[in-house]
């Protein structure tokens, strides 16, 4: 799908990743797994001058987020923190990435920050404020380190 799609069916891709996350489709998970992990093929950029690949990230990493502890099939977590570590590498994927990775395993904070590449400038008070909508009041205290 994604080798041929035209840039009108990227934005309804963008739009089903969107969707998915807002109602809490957590069925979605995997094939937005599969999705963010074809980065290559991702790079349409959407009115917003966001590409698909940020999109994915982001709605991925919203659904991982809230995902309920009933369903610990959907995390996959050297497969999700892979993924989530190669993006720290992404240009304007940083902050989501850092915001997942940290979020989902805050003993490891530290490692994630100093792999973030010497070219981004980490805004310390937009991680925490990230944190804290992602994941909720603990996180950002959590994470702080």
């Amino acid at each position: 799908l994604l080798d041929r799609t035209a840039p009108e069916e990227s934005v309804a891709l963008a739009e089903l990743c969107f969707v998915a996350a807002r109602i809490g489709a957590f069925q979605a998970i995997p094939p937005l797994t599969a999705l963010a992990e074809r980065e290559e093929r991702l790079r349409t950029v959407l009115p917003g001058n966001e590409t698909l690949y940020e999109r994915a990230l982001e709605c991925l990493g919203g659904l991982l987020a809230a995902l309920p502890k009933e369903y610990p099939k959907y995390l996959e977590e050297e497969r999700h923190q892979a993924l989530f570590f190669r993006a720290l590498q992404a240009p304007g994927c940083e902050l989501t990435a850092l915001t997942i990775l940290v979020g989902l395993w805050p003993p490891s904070a530290g490692e994630f920050r100093r792999s973030l590449p010497a070219r981004y400038r980490l805004d310390e008070e937009s991680l925490q404020a990230t944190l804290r909508i992602t994941f909720g009041q603990a996180a950002g205290a959590r994470a702080a380190f």
